[in-house]
């Protein structure tokens, strides 16, 4: 009951950032994103909130502007991190859903369905999905559920400019 409860209620997904274009995030929003990029992003959100970096300034930073004063993010995998990060909000305008909790609040109706078809069937739900919902909800949701590693992704660019010079 409680989860349903919780389900239903939008009671806090008002604060989400999954609800707010860039352009209108804050200092303190743009702070709590990068938090949201990992622990080690702690060591950079002071530098961020004494700047006031807001949404609009947020999407005009580069990685060069990463690696000068006053941000000085002096590690090369922390800036890249940041950069595609940044990317992928420039891409869409609001930051993606990163957890099943953003994803209901950005798809409510579609994430009901999925509450109850994966709980009844799940492999008959992922299969209908892959063949009549496949780029609206099933590669959203498995994006989000199943993130992309980027230690796969540096490998599979090795093997493929491997496979290229060979």
């Amino acid at each position: 009951v409680l989860l349903g409860y919780h389900w239903s209620s939008r009671e806090l997904e008002d604060d989400l950032l999954v609800h707010k274009p860039v352009v209108r995030w804050g200092a303190e929003e743009v702070v709590h994103w990068l938090g949201q990029l990992g622990p080690w992003a702690a060591l950079y959100q002071e530098r961020f909130l004494l700047e006031r970096v807001n949404g609009r300034l947020l999407l005009t930073l580069t990685e060069e502007d990463f690696a000068k004063p006053p941000y000085s993010i002096a590690n090369g995998s922390h800036r890249k991190a940041i950069m595609v990060e940044l990317e992928r909000v420039k891409a869409l305008g609001i930051k993606p859903p990163q957890n099943l909790w953003e994803y209901k609040a950005v798809h409510p109706s579609k994430s009901v369905f999925l509450l109850y078809a994966l709980k009844s069937s799940p492999r008959l739900t992922m299969l209908y999905l892959y063949l009549f919902d496949y780029t609206d909800l099933f590669l959203p949701f498995i994006h989000t559920i199943c993130p992309e590693q980027e230690e796969k992704k540096e490998l599979e660019d090795v093997l493929a400019k491997w496979l290229v010079s060979v």
